[in-house]
């Protein structure tokens, strides 16, 4: 057992719980009427990057669409035309977050109130019920769970600035492009889609997590891990570890 203790709560740090869908490639979970990932072996001169075809090594080049086709962190730039890259503006966090479990018809700031039990929190994790496991390879159209606006300024009270949700888009699927959910927790107006001061460049969004029925609702430790891309959004790996009870 490998213990820290953070906040006078003390955490077990080996039993990481990943709450990402891995990214497979024809039965990877899809949103907006996109199609799967789609994998490679590279082939360049006389190399062969597959080991299976006489390669010496394999080598793969991969075409995805982070915000569709799998566990993704987000920032600000989402809808800014003059952002910056995720990289450049979601530093590493590892520290608190509470995971909370609501219904599947729309997360509202009512049905938050009833389930969050910390008063202040940096990470919020939101698991929708049901909760089956065909969530890490279902194909999205249409309709999916989503926040309103009142349910995001919760959030923002409680000084969330790292939400988490296993559902495509914190907004509805079809909204006709106001986005007002992402534009509430980064605080930027509608209408406005460049850089300006009281934006809040440093939360961050993560869509289509999985957490399994196994993990309880409660206070976990939370590694967000974010690949480093020059992009808006990038493959996500959330790491939860359990608090270590007395």
């Amino acid at each position: 057992m490998k213990i820290v203790e953070i906040e006078h709560a003390k955490f077990d740090l080996s039993r990481p719980v990943d709450i990402s869908i891995p990214l497979s490639f024809g039965k990877s979970v899809t949103a907006f009427g996109v199609g799967q990932p789609q994998r490679t072996h590279f082939e360049a001169g006389g190399f062969v990057g597959d080991v299976s075809k006489g390669g010496s090594c394999n080598c793969d080049q991969i075409t995805l669409i982070p915000h569709c086709q799998t566990t993704h962190t987000e920032c600000v730039s989402h809808i800014l035309h003059d952002g910056p890259y995720i990289h450049e503006t979601i530093a590493p966090y590892f520290g608190l977050a509470e995971l909370v479990s609501v219904d599947s018809n729309g997360v509202t700031k009512d049905k938050l109130s009833k389930v969050v039990r910390s008063k202040n929190i940096s990470a919020l994790i939101i698991r929708s019920l049901p909760n089956a496991d065909t969530k890490k390879s279902f194909q999205y159209q249409g309709h999916s769970n989503f926040m309103s606006v009142d349910a995001i300024e919760f959030c923002n009270d409680l000084g969330v600035e790292h939400l988490l949700v296993d559902f495509p888009s914190i907004d509805p699927m079809e909204d006709g492009g106001k986005l007002l959910a992402h534009r509430t927790f980064w605080n930027v107006p509608s209408g406005t889609n460049s850089k300006q001061s009281d934006i809040w460049f440093h939360k961050s969004v993560t869509e289509l997590v999985y957490v399994s029925n196994e993990v309880p609702d409660g206070v976990y430790l939370l590694n967000l891990q974010v690949a480093a891309m020059e992009l808006d959004a990038a493959p996500a790996r959330p790491i939860l570890y359990p608090k270590v009870v007395i």
